[in-house]
């Protein structure tokens, strides 16, 4: 599965990984998973199918689009215009939305909405599921004005802790050092154990050095703590991190099978949300 959480996925980059990896998987089903958090993942799916993937992985309508995964009824009318039969039980997903349309109206959550290309967001690069969870919790701490600083301090604390990739638990360790940062009005007041475990090499070795340069070097020493925290043997085997956040919301994925017109079927299926 080539799986997207972050929504970093562009057209042209489909054209080159979809046809390499389908060859390489031979017979075996390929699946796309793409968020829509730069506003790319429908085109990024639609391009996807047209070179040859097996599987599109789509949400129920309310709880689509934003941060989530592509509208399902929206790709199944896109791949249909395109030419691809597409066998779903399109009444039962028009019910499904519509059930989970009312509950969003009567408990006032937000309606998924598509979003606007964002290029902020390649800077950041915030997965989906962690940025629903910062936009709810800054909302129920009454600080949702400051998710776009919260934003840019987690680009800034990737690049001091070695340009992390963020994936879990990594970019559980970023968000969470850079609310801190934010929260506290001072850069690196506070900071978890599991950062100064990182910074300390438990984990294994930063992707590059942890802010180099002696200019910051107080600061390096400030995320490498006093806390007693040892630093790792050098032969040390690096073992699994704790996860500083598990808030995870689940919602109603689905994934979209697809084929060419000239294919037996193609159906429906449940997959399981991204986290």
């Amino acid at each position: 599965m080539i799986k997207d959480s972050g929504g970093l996925l562009t057209v042209d980059r489909v054209r080159t990984l979809v046809p390499a990896i389908r060859a390489a998987a031979g017979d075996v089903p390929v699946e796309i998973h793409s968020h829509c958090l730069t506003g790319l993942a429908p085109l990024v799916c639609l391009e996807a199918v047209k070179l040859g993937i097996d599987r599109v992985h789509t949400a129920i309508g309310p709880l689509a689009n934003g941060a989530s995964l592509p509208s399902a009824a929206g790709m199944i009318a896109n791949l249909r215009t395109l030419g691809y039969r597409v066998d779903v039980a399109d009444a039962a997903i028009n019910d499904v939305s519509e059930h989970f349309l009312r509950v969003a109206k009567r408990t006032g959550n937000p309606i998924g909405a598509p979003v606007e290309y964002d290029a902020f967001h390649y800077k950041h690069q915030v997965p989906g599921g962690m940025l629903s969870n910062f936009h709810a919790q800054l909302r129920d701490a009454g600080m949702l004005d400051k998710l776009d600083a919260v934003l840019e301090e987690i680009s800034r604390v990737r690049v001091d802790l070695g340009w992390l990739l963020m994936v879990t638990p990594f970019s559980q360790l970023i968000g969470v050092q850079a609310m801190l940062n934010v929260v506290t009005g001072e850069r690196y007041k506070v900071v978890p154990d599991e950062v100064k475990r990182y910074a300390l090499g438990h984990y294994g070795a930063p992707p590059s050095p942890i802010e180099p340069g002696r200019a910051r070097q107080d600061r390096r020493q400030r995320v490498q703590g006093h806390s007693g925290a040892r630093r790792a043997p050098a032969r040390r085997r690096a073992h699994a991190p704790r996860q500083v956040s598990a808030c995870v919301r689940r919602g109603t994925y689905f994934a979209v099978s697809v084929r060419a017109a000239s294919c037996r079927c193609a159906h429906l299926r449940r997959a399981d949300p991204d986290r």
